[in-house]
């Protein structure tokens, strides 16, 4: 099984289309985007846009809640 780490940004976005085009060697089975909740509004409309551009493979959202205040509990 092959997945794709799609972090939205120009490198696994170039693979991910670049995957779409038959431009790699391998397709993924599953591309998966974590998202932290804290992106800014472009980086979810891009995701969208991949949703709708790659059809070779779903593309999954792994989405964790977790509060900020949470998150600063862990800071040292």
């Amino acid at each position: 099984m092959r997945i794709l780490s799609l972090g939205a940004g120009v490198q696994s976005s170039c693979l991910a289309l670049m995957a779409q085009e038959g431009l790699t060697k391998h397709k993924p089975d599953y591309m998966i985007f974590a998202d932290t909740g804290w992106e800014p509004k472009f980086v979810y409309k891009h995701v969208e846009y991949l949703r709708k551009a790659i059809t070779i493979c779903p593309l999954i959202t792994v989405e964790r809640a977790v509060s900020y205040t949470h998150l600063r509990a862990h800071e040292t």
